[in-house]
């Protein structure tokens, strides 16, 4: 039986099932909305419909609710279609956008719900269907202070939205209540991603407080349509990850002199074996600023970790003098498949730092201190700017 939602742990079983995810797709897009709104409001959990998947992977619906109001009937939840499978044949322009859908999808349900549950929740309040465009949030740990967040715009209906830009407004959301507080409106860019036109906006808000937040994205589309896209999101404390300002983690990592054959150490189909020349704990003691690439290239389901860890050989390449680059692969092993998947688990290093998803990637000044963390696809530009940040302050 499939789960959602799913931390980085189960990231095996998202590959195995991705048939059965693909051809529940259409559902999945018209409830995520309400599936987000968990983040908000998260008392409804003791009352939801819960949607399991059957070993046909089709999702069925949980017994009878009680009605929202306090007299009437009960009400019964709409069915989900189920529709025609979306994986098999080639993959066509129409195809990769479904699938990059999905990919947002995924990411949004682990970002905002990263519990154990086998269940996908969704509060009884709310009917199936949801707005007409959604807001999907895909970074899973935003922490007080200024962070940088991703999201894309899923229609109900359609292909994610593109523009060059958005307007985005952020509202705290006070627990207990039906309020909103606004906090700031800024400016959001589109990042295209490595596979093509499709890609994420992405923007900067600051935090002032841990709880529920919701962002408030308003675009205009090439053909000149306004569009209005919220999505509930939840801030910590402290961050899950290694926090900006701390110390790097020394992991003790395998290097290509340690293995037969660099398959034993990363999926990358054509790997830099520089990338592989050093272990973070010895990168840490070179007095060098140091790139660190957490990504999975054979088993992404962002699909951008193959074009990341190849850019990040690229970096290298061009500032060699100037920084160390090494690439960890998620999984301990890689090589061990079985079933489609690796079995190996996950890699000691990315447990010691934490990461509940991938690709991540962390820009460590010469002192060993984490100066810039980026979750999901980075732009080589981007990590270029920090690091020029670093050796050139001034």
């Amino acid at each position: 039986m499939f789960s959602i939602p799913i931390p980085l742990s189960n990231l095996p079983a998202i590959l195995s099932n991705l048939p059965a995810i693909l051809s529940n797709l259409p559902a999945i897009l018209s409830n995520l909305p309400v599936i987000l709104s968990k983040a908000k409001n998260p008392t409804l959990a003791s009352e939801t419909l819960r949607l399991t998947q059957d070993d046909k992977g089709e999702f069925r619906n949980a017994p009878t609710l009680p009605s929202p109001s306090s007299k009437g009937p009960a009400r019964k939840p709409h069915p989900i279609p189920i529709l025609p499978s979306l994986s098999g044949g080639g993959l066509g322009w129409g195809r990769l956008l479904s699938l990059y859908s999905l990919c947002l999808i995924i990411l949004a349900i682990i970002a905002c719900n990263p519990s154990q549950s086998n269940t996908i929740i969704i509060p009884p309040t709310q009917d199936f269907g949801g707005p007409k465009f959604s807001a999907v949030v895909i970074t899973s740990d935003l922490a007080v202070g200024q962070e940088r967040i991703a999201f894309g715009i899923v229609p109900r209906d359609g292909p994610p939205l593109r523009a060059e830009q958005a307007t985005v407004r952020t509202y705290y959301l006070p627990p207990n209540t039906n309020e909103r507080e606004p906090r700031q409106t800024l400016t959001a860019q589109f990042q295209p991603w490595p596979t093509g036109a499709i890609g994420v906006f992405i923007a900067h808000p600051q935090f002032d407080t841990a709880g529920s937040w919701e962002l408030e994205a308003e675009l205009t589309t090439p053909d000149g349509a306004q569009i209005l896209a919220k999505s509930a999101f939840p801030v910590k404390e402290t961050s899950d990850t290694p926090a900006i300002g701390d110390p790097a983690p020394a992991s003790v990592t395998l290097k290509a002199s340690d293995v037969p054959d660099l398959s034993r150490i990363t999926t990358a189909n054509n790997p830099d074996p520089a990338l592989y020349a050093l272990s973070i704990h010895e990168a840490l003691t070179a007095n060098k600023p140091l790139v660190i690439l957490f990504a999975t290239p054979a088993y992404c389901v962002s699909f951008t970790c193959g074009p990341q860890v190849q850019e990040l050989s690229e970096l290298r390449q061009r500032h060699a003098q100037q920084a160390n680059f090494i690439h960890i692969e998620v999984f301990q092993d890689p090589h061990l498949i079985e079933g489609g998947r690796p079995t190996g688990g996950l890699a000691t290093a990315v447990q010691e730092w934490n990461l509940p998803t991938e690709p991540w990637t962390f820009i460590i000044d010469a002192q060993g201190i984490i100066r810039a963390k980026f979750e999901q696809y980075t732009p080589p530009t981007t990590i270029e700017q920090t690091l020029q940040k670093i050796t050139q302050p001034n």
